[in-house]
Formats: structure tokens, sequence, C-alpha cells
């Protein structure tokens, strides 16, 4: 079951629960929360864990969208700095 993610609070609060406890753990929870009536969020998943959400500042943040080829773009700026570190005979 997925959650209703209605805001990046709600976002982030699934993403902390998910990492705390694994995806497939954090869904059977919201499932079982769901079958008692609950609203399919993040917090009453954690709820039904007998989990305490952290504040809002604690939850880690939302990873940032990659434009297609900015992996590739960086993974080869960084090959390019390892050589001239090697040059320079740093370690």
């Amino acid at each position: 079951m997925q959650p209703d993610l209605t805001s990046d609070l709600s976002a982030r609060q699934w993403r902390w629960l998910c990492d705390r406890v694994g995806e497939p753990a954090a869904a059977a929870a919201l499932a079982a929360a769901v079958a008692r009536g609950r609203k399919p969020f993040p917090l009453n998943a954690a709820k039904e864990l007998n989990l305490t959400m952290p504040a809002a500042a604690a939850l880690p943040p939302l990873p940032l969208p990659m434009m297609p080829g900015q992996a590739a773009a960086a993974r080869a700026r960084l090959r390019e700095l390892q050589a001239e570190m090697r040059a320079a005979g740093v370690r």
C-alpha cells in the first residue's frame, strides 16, 4: 500500500519511516492503519508501529531531482579532479 503524500512534510515523514523500519514494514503498518479506519498518512503508520515521528527539522531532506546527464557530468568532473591531484602528487 502506498501512503497519501499530501506535502513535502509527509514525503519526508514517509522517507524517515522507511529508513527506520524498511519500506515493506512501513507499507504493512500503513495497511494495518487503514484497515483500522485511519487515513493512509505516514504518521498513522508510525503510530501503528509505536514510533514517534520526529520534529520536521529532524526529518531527512527530500532528494533533489537530477537532470539527465548530470550524474555522468559529475563523474567525469570527479575523474578530472582526481587526475589533477595525481599529477600534482596529492594523495
